[in-house]
């Protein structure tokens, strides 16, 4: 769905909340769904930091961590042939009790961590 500029995408997750945000910031948490390594630094103002393939990685800032219901962080591409500097985008993740609200999620990723958080 989209809301004014944001892309906006809710799922439903069979899991508690706190394990979800884990998903977000726990470095062995998030290469289960997305990259291949991480170097996270979970608290405002902290590194977000992930390489997606062999010398690719996104980076970015955490902007808010409000344990365990809701995330901000930007990101980006480190190399500069995207033309997405890291921080320029912005993503927030709220978790409630029934879904979680991903902004600016990529659909193919939210699907990889809906199977792992089912099978768990």
């Amino acid at each position: 769905m989209i809301e004014g500029k944001a892309v906006v995408h809710e799922l439903v997750l069979p899991v508690p909340v706190e394990q979800a945000f884990e998903m977000f910031a726990d470095p062995r948490q998030l290469v289960r769904w997305i990259g291949i390594s991480a170097d996270l630094q979970a608290w405002p103002g902290g590194r977000f930091r992930f390489e997606v393939i062999p010398g690719r990685f996104c980076a970015g800032q955490y902007l808010v961590v409000e344990r365990p219901g809701r995330l901000v962080f930007t990101w980006g591409w480190t190399d500069p042939g995207f033309g997405l500097p890291p921080g320029s985008s912005r993503v927030e993740v709220t978790l409630t009790r029934d879904a979680f609200a991903m902004r600016r999620a990529n659909r193919k990723d939210l699907r990889k961590l809906r199977s792992i958080l089912e099978t768990a």
